[in-house]
């Protein structure tokens, strides 16, 4: 996947998508926490590790919104944004991002419950979700 800057230049988002971790993601089944919690890490580790700052910061800086306090994600949410997008295209990589960073392969503190119980009332369970 490419960015298409206002200077019509294609600059490559991505280093390397591992079509091995890709492989092994699919849907979660039923409703138990560790299956979710291991699948929002595997689509984490596919997309959004997969993303290379150094070409979104070249991106930004060409287009004129680099802001060097922002990693990938909210970097890409600005770029999106300066080049008349809505910046919300990037909230499902935010969220799957902040999930993982809370909840996968750490003990749950308060923030991760209140993350996984606001999952359940939105989705009802992991499988919806």
């Amino acid at each position: 996947m490419t960015l298409l800057t206002r200077a019509k230049e294609n600059i490559p988002i991505f280093v390397s998508i591992q079509t091995d971790l890709i492989r092994r993601i699919h849907r979660v089944h039923t409703d138990n926490q560790k299956e979710w919690s291991d699948s929002i890490l595997l689509l984490d580790q596919a997309i959004v590790e997969a993303l290379d700052y150094s070409q979104i910061k070249l991106g930004a800086k060409t287009i004129g919104c680099l802001d060097p306090k922002l990693k990938s994600i909210k970097q890409l949410q600005k770029v999106f944004g300066a080049l008349g997008y809505d910046e919300g295209i990037m909230e499902p990589l935010a969220e799957l991002h902040e999930l993982r960073s809370k909840i996968s392969g750490h003990k749950l503190g308060a923030d991760a419950r209140h993350l996984v119980k606001n999952i359940r009332r939105r989705f009802s369970s992991f499988s919806k979700h």
